[in-house]
């Protein structure tokens, strides 16, 4: 079997089901390594992710990953991104972060800021906040959503209504220079357009798996929010509102 025969075996195998290396090896019948090169190119067009254990998944844009999943990959570029992020919150803001683990990364850089008061929908990050002593913390309420810990829905969004935002920090799905940036969950990505709305500036964190990619809903155009990211996708750098954590320097980080 050619090499592109069996990435195109690997990848039909992996969207009917979460796979692990060994097993596609067995059903290959080539060694562990070779499928570890097939699975690593599947990796660098952003087709597949590899988890602890060996297990490999069809990245899916169209359908939501549960957090559990999500946070065991690309840990240290969304922490990258958070540790950003947080640098560019000023003492005494009034902050919205969503529910997401690049936007959860943020968080623990934020426990020496002073009197910044922190809104989030996320009850992840709320415990992380509670866990570092932040001391003005406000969890909106709603519809508890179990796939991202979030709540979401009409009470949500008329709580978040109350507020207006120096700065919001939302996760996404997808980012795709034509469409927009997209989101699999239609209440999520109602409740990031009102974030939006509500704000002076917005943040979207993104690692680099999420670009050109397409979700179900959107809920903002390209130029309508800052996108951080880890490293510059090619074919971004013509945007201005894009920043490249890798590339970008500001005083004391």
């Amino acid at each position: 079997m050619l090499p592109f025969q069996r990435r195109e075996h690997i990848l039909e195998k992996v969207k009917q089901e979460t796979s692990y290396i060994s097993d596609l090896a067995n059903e290959l019948d080539v060694s562990e390594v070779t499928v570890r090169r097939d699975i690593k190119n599947l990796e660098k067009e952003n087709l597949v992710q590899i988890h602890h254990g060996g297990a490999v998944q069809f990245i899916n844009t169209e359908v939501e990953t549960g957090m559990d999943i999500r946070e065991q990959i690309f840990n240290s570029e969304k922490d990258q991104i958070g540790r950003y992020a947080a640098s560019l919150v000023n003492d005494g803001d009034l902050i919205f972060i969503d529910s997401g683990t690049t936007t959860k990364a943020m968080i623990n850089y934020l426990k020496d800021k002073k009197d910044v008061v922190l809104v989030t929908n996320g009850f992840k990050n709320m415990e992380i906040g509670i866990m570092n002593d932040m001391k003005n913390l406000i969890l909106l309420g709603g519809e508890f959503w179990s796939g991202t810990y979030s709540f979401l829905g009409s009470i949500t969004e008329d709580e978040l209504k109350l507020f207006h935002f120096d700065k919001s920090f939302i996760g996404v799905n997808g980012v795709d220079k034509t469409v927009g940036l997209t989101n699999a969950n239609i209440n999520e990505s109602s409740l990031k357009k009102k974030a939006i709305q509500q704000s002076e500036i917005t943040y979207t964190l993104v690692d680099h798996s999420k670009f050109n990619k397409k979700s179900k809903y959107f809920f903002a155009s390209i130029n309508e929010t800052t996108i951080i990211t880890n490293n510059m996708e090619k074919g971004y750098e013509e945007l201005k509102n894009v920043i490249a954590v890798n590339n970008a320097t500001k005083e004391g980080n």
